[in-house]
């Protein structure tokens, strides 16, 4: 995809940039391949924002986890069911 914008000097049009940022690796690519792109839901958006934006949700879904892990954690020390249908996964 990026390759044949590259070659044939077109611009790449993102439709909504924050579905596509949390893919860092495409991110990471679609940067490095030096190919122009365009995010219609913010169109003066620059490269070194998309990074920043990138990183930041890298950060915000690590934390998520993190909270997710502590969240069922703190459940299960209390007893409380876990799993699908309230059955716990412990047997």
């Amino acid at each position: 995809m990026g390759f044949n914008c590259q070659v044939k000097a077109l611009t790449l049009i993102i439709a909504k940039l924050d579905k596509l940022i949390c893919h860092v690796l495409f991110i990471s690519r679609l940067l490095a391949s030096k190919v122009n792109f365009r995010a219609v839901d913010d169109l003066h958006l620059t490269k070194m924002m998309v990074k920043m934006l990138t990183v930041l949700s890298e950060h915000e879904r690590e934390q998520i986890s993190t909270r997710t892990i502590e969240a069922l954690t703190a459940a299960n020390v209390r007893g409380k069911a876990s799993g699908k249908h309230g059955l716990d996964c412990k047997g």
